[in-house]
């Protein structure tokens, strides 16, 4: 029963997450990245081109199609809806959790996995992201996959097949996004294994993951090599990169996101590896003085690994903080990692090794971050409680004797949950940094359009990013700017809904027939048709408008390509 007792735990901890995400995946499309999702995996199952994603009728090779592929199969399962973008983002949030006990019973021990899978259960940014059609939990799940097969292949040397199966598929899963799962893996080889480099199956493993991601990014290429350029050379050399390098504010700003999504669990968190250091050097000290240093050592086959975790969280955001682009769920690969040292500093304060470092130093930290201003939400009580039990454990971590010494890792335990209560909520907006945007009005407007069948063809819009992408989607039709169909001959008989914000720019359509069908949320729907014997172009006499709305490189930020259209 003792052994089987983390499985069933594991096993309720899977349970229990998997309804909270039930629980947050009501709603329509919450961001601009999760309609561009759900746009580019429907244009893998309409437009027939299951190897190149397509977005407004158009190629769209931003991102690599793995997520895409997964969501276009639940398209076909389940219908096209919210449910099949998100399936798999939180099918992976439990692989992960899975990955990360693994991990942590293979560094340290089964309950300091167990503990690590929790914490990353509670975080509320990585539980809200997991929750939108986003790729990025999926990336991260595959990372954190590849790890263990590289930790596995010190006694099977196959496991490097996994590795490089797990490197292949995360890159194409978030393309440049997954790179660092690759520096991470031969930094740790570099440090702690290099005898590896002598085996054939770790170069096997490399060119496995080679091929998996070359095979699309290398025909991407050669099949559209403009469009490809763009996202993957152009917008790193003209905008990513393009920063001053003395913005140290910039480079540091992947580190604030990581310090606030922790709330009042952040200082124990961030210090938690040097903690787990500490204890480690008192365990070398005690055995060599036992005579049994040569035995077991920092760099031994299990505590070297401790090495491997260190990367997982430190590349990842030092890659990142070099692009000028920030976003909140770029600091997510490292939780995980700062889990695992959370645990394991956890797990010792009741094995008591060390009372500095097991059970003082972390009461103290805890006690710091309850004390931090705004990270706390809910009931009042719990902050109080969690300083009130984290002063306790450090007073009885003082104390030698057995009992006071067990005393005071259940009061530390008793302060980290109630430090979680107080402050890892997700309706928390301290610590969960995804905003989710409400699509009610949107799908509103989707409904009042006319039937695609009366009115064929795009529509003609003046906005672009999360509205229109979301009403693209909801009303299943590709779009043109205004700007581009005022500009462009229409032809005779031709008919086109039009949905324009803040009911205005009705001057660029001065050569047609407009008819009002409705308003809603500050968007005008209008019936546009040529009623002349002959080709018109709308904004002869006045000009073409300007988009709103244009500003700085992202995904989420992307509207319609600008192009030709001739009527319909």
């Amino acid at each position: 029963m003792q052994r089987r007792l983390p499985i069933i735990l594991l096993v309720i901890l899977l349970v229990v997450t998997a309804i909270r995400c039930a629980r947050l995946l009501d709603g329509g499309i919450a961001t601009g990245d999760e309609a561009l999702t759900a746009l580019r995996s429907l244009g893998l199952l309409e437009k027939g081109h299951s190897w190149t994603p397509y977005w407004n009728g158009e190629p769209d090779v931003h991102k690599p199609p793995l997520y895409y592929w997964m969501v276009a199969v639940g398209y076909s399962m389940l219908g096209v809806g919210e449910l099949a973008v998100r399936l798999p983002s939180v099918l992976a949030l439990l692989c992960l959790l899975v990955l990360t006990c693994r991990l942590g019973s293979l560094v340290f021990d089964t309950w300091t996995g167990l503990l690590a899978a929790l914490l990353v259960a509670l975080h509320p940014t990585l539980l809200a992201q997991s929750c939108v059609g986003m790729l990025d939990t999926t990336m991260i799940a595959l990372s954190l996959g590849a790890a263990v097969f590289l930790l596995l292949s010190d006694d099977q040397p196959r496991s490097f097949l996994g590795w490089g199966l797990c490197c292949g598929l995360a890159l194409l899963t978030k393309g440049e996004g997954a790179v660092p799962i690759l520096p991470v893996s031969f930094l740790f080889l570099l440090l702690a294994r290099r005898g590896a480099f002598r085996q054939p199956l770790l170069y096997a493993g490399l060119a496995l993951a080679a091929v998996i991601a070359g095979a699309w990014f290398g025909s991407q290429f050669f099949l559209h090599h403009d469009i490809f350029l763009k996202p993957h050379y152009q917008d790193f050399v003209d905008y990513r990169f393009k920063h001053s390098w003395r913005d140290m504010a910039l480079y540091l700003k992947s580190l604030r996101y990581l310090w606030a999504s922790w709330g009042g669990l952040a200082p124990f968190l961030a210090a938690a590896p040097v903690l787990v250091l500490l204890d480690f050097h008192g365990v070398m000290r005690k055995r060599k003085g036992a005579g049994g240093f040569a035995a077991e050592t920092w760099f031994d086959r299990r505590q070297y690994a401790a090495v491997l975790i260190v990367l997982l969280g430190v590349v990842p955001l030092v890659m990142v903080s070099v692009v000028r682009q920030q976003k909140p769920w770029y600091m997510l690969p490292a939780i995980a990692p700062m889990a695992l040292f959370a645990a394991r500093s956890v797990v010792s304060g009741f094995q008591a090794r060390r009372a500095l470092a097991g059970r003082v130093l972390p009461g103290l930290l805890l006690a710091l971050g309850m004390m931090l201003p705004g990270v706390s939400a809910g009931p009042s009580g719990f902050p109080w409680l969690a300083l009130g039990l984290s002063a306790a454990s450090v007073l009885a971590g003082f104390r030698a004797t057995p009992a006071l010494q067990r005393a005071g890792a259940a009061l530390f335990a008793g302060a980290l949950a109630a430090s979680a209560a107080a402050s890892l909520s997700i309706a928390n907006p301290h610590v969960n940094l995804v905003r989710r945007n409400d699509p009610t009005d949107i799908r509103r407007l989707a409904e009042m359009l006319p039937a695609k069948e009366d009115v064929p063809g795009p529509m003609v819009v003046n906005f672009r990013h999360y509205p229109l992408n979301t009403l693209m989607f909801y009303a299943r039709r590709d779009s043109v700017q205004l700007r581009d169909f005022s500009s462009q001959p229409v032809a005779p008989n031709a008919r086109f809904v039009g949905v324009l914000s803040g009911g205005g720019s009705r001057e660029f359509l001065s050569e047609l027939e407009v008819r009002s069908a409705g308003a809603h949320a500050g968007h005008e729907i209008l019936v546009l048709r040529n009623p002349a014997g002959e080709a018109v172009v709308p904004a002869s006499a006045s000009g073409a408008p300007s988009a709103p709305g244009t500003g700085a490189s992202g995904e989420q930020e992307r509207g319609p390509p600008a192009r030709g259209w001739r009527g319909r």
